[in-house]
């Protein structure tokens, strides 16, 4: 099926999909490793098993920018202080996530 939208909104519309679908799926695996710690807390195999290192540390990806890396920029300017930051956290969840983004975002239009 030909798309009528002009190249521009394409693009823009895969990196919507792209961003929700990382974000989705980083969500839902940071909530199935904790789920899973608490679970091996409750089973006796202790809170870091492998499910949950494989959840949460696996392909982890944590990249940020400041003066040190992985932290905020402050501007004190004694009335008022700015703090800037960014931070991005990747973890296995988002590769799901972020293919099933792309499999809606190929049928939505």
């Amino acid at each position: 099926m030909k798309s009528t939208l002009p190249s521009s909104r394409r693009i823009g519309r895969t990196i919507v999909f792209v961003l929700l679908g990382l974000v989705v799926g980083g969500f839902v695996g940071e909530i199935l490793a904790i789920s899973t710690a608490y679970l091996g807390e409750w089973l006796g195999l202790g809170s870091e098993n492998v499910v949950y290192l494989l959840l949460r540390k696996f392909g982890a990806i944590d990249a940020g920018f400041g003066l040190p890396p992985s932290s905020e920029f402050v501007l004190d300017l004694f009335i008022v202080k700015i703090k800037l930051g960014l931070a991005l956290k990747l973890n296995i969840g988002c590769i799901p996530g972020l293919v099933f983004s792309l499999y809606l975002e190929k049928w939505s239009r």
